[in-house]
């Protein structure tokens, strides 16, 4: 079934609340994807930030998700 799943970055305030099913705040939302890359920039005072692939939609289809991630820091 459907090759995709869906990718997000949140900050630590709002992860909770996307986690339970309430609105969020996102700073990336991919939508359903099956390849994509990603390049965000994210405010300094927020903190910790998480980055989460949801596969929610597809109750019967495992993904296999393969990531090459760099964080890059600047002051």
């Amino acid at each position: 079934m459907g090759n995709d799943i869906e990718v997000f970055v949140l900050p630590e305030s709002d992860f909770v609340n996307w986690q339970n099913g309430h609105s969020a705040k996102t700073f990336y939302n991919s939508g359903k994807i099956t390849v994509g890359s990603l390049n965000v920039n994210l405010p300094a005072d927020v903190g910790t930030y998480y980055l989460v692939f949801n596969n929610k939609f597809s109750l019967l289809t495992q993904k296999t998700v393969r990531v090459d991630a760099a964080l890059t820091y600047y002051q």
